[in-house]
């Protein structure tokens, strides 16, 4: 399902929202035909700098440009999301080693920008490396941001409360039969 479906009354039992952190070129030719193939809805989230260009921490790689991502959304199964602008760059205090004051204007930044790019404001932000205060949620707030993840592992109940929804990471490294008890929810 895709963050929207929150809004309803109801969702599927053992609903599953799958996303994507960074906005890695590689998407296109390894993730989005299973998308189709399936009819799964995925989000993205994107870090505003790095749009069309490469990440460069570690290994060089190539990221998806505005046209792929317009692409991508006009599919109806892609969400994107914000990844912050600029502060991914601070691994080892995520959006906590900025100033609220930073942390609003580099929001707002990839707010303006995703919004000229793509028509409308982005709902849905991800912290980089997961790490966040009561402060960068309500800095998200303020530049317009609805649904909040984490990278805490667990379970979302629907409460209506969409300000720190939890991930589980999933890696490749860990095999189908892991990912399988991961998703099946007692």
């Amino acid at each position: 399902v895709s963050f929207s479906d929150l809004e309803k009354s109801t969702i599927p039992e053992r609903a599953v929202i799958i996303t994507f952190d960074d906005g890695y070129a590689s998407f296109i030719p390894y993730a989005f035909p299973f998308l189709q193939a399936y009819g799964f809805h995925a989000t993205i989230n994107i870090i505003g700098q790095f749009v069309g260009s490469y990440f460069t921490e570690g290994v060089t790689r190539p990221m998806l440009s505005w046209d792929e991502y317009r692409y991508l959304a006009s599919s109806g199964l892609v969400s994107l999301g914000c990844h912050t602008s600029r502060l991914h760059l601070y691994r080892q205090q995520g959006v906590l080693g900025a100033s609220d004051d930073a942390l609003l204007e580099d929001l707002k930044q990839f707010q303006q920008e995703f919004t000229r790019q793509m028509g409308e404001p982005s709902k849905i932000i991800a912290w980089p490396y997961g790490l966040y205060n009561a402060n960068s949620i309500a800095m998200a707030q303020k530049a317009g941001f609805r649904y909040i993840l984490t990278s805490t592992g667990g379970v979302y109940r629907n409460t209506g409360n969409y300000t720190e929804i939890p991930r589980n990471n999933v890696k490749g490294s860990e095999g189908l039969f892991n990912f399988q008890a991961m998703v099946e929810v007692k």
